[in-house]
């Protein structure tokens, strides 16, 4: 699967939580290819916030953690500095995880500790085959808000 041909796979899974959803209200989805640091702009139970979403291979349950590179989160929290400062809209972050078996597990980046760091190789996306090492995020699958996909 090539970068666009997964980020698109993104926004239909982003697209598929937010139909099933009511409390939620698109605002926008990144440009495919663009690189941007997050996915979607959402209002959720009248909070705004933006969504990093990625698209895992296995089953939710299958491992007790779900990563993040840690170089994303820091430029996600750096986007909430940003708003506050300049429009004064305190947003919320949101990881989400969707797995094959159409679970989408969600965590607050805000309300999670940012001191469990591993290093961990970085694995090929969309064609890209360089490896490199890199700080992730470990997130418990235990506490991730689980929502089943229709």
């Amino acid at each position: 699967m090539t970068f666009a041909e997964r980020e698109l796979e993104e926004r239909k899974v982003i697209e598929r939580w937010i139909q099933q959803s009511p409390e939620i209200q698109l605002i926008g989805l990144s440009k495919i290819g663009s690189f941007a640091s997050y996915d979607a702009a959402i209002i959720r139970n009248g909070r705004r916030g933006i969504v990093e979403i990625k698209l895992r291979s296995f089953h939710h349950d299958y491992y007790e953690t779900a990563i993040l590179e840690g170089a994303k989160i820091k430029r996600l929290k750096q986007i909430k500095v940003n708003q506050l400062e300049k429009n004064g809209l305190d947003i919320d972050i949101w990881y989400a995880a969707h797995y094959t078996n159409d679970v989408l597990c969600l965590w607050d980046i805000d309300n999670y500790s940012d001191t469990d760091e591993i290093d961990c190789p970085a694995t090929s996306s969309g064609g890209y085959s360089n490896t490199v090492n890199k700080v992730v995020m470990k997130y418990e699958i235990s506490a991730a808000e689980k929502i089943q996909l229709k």
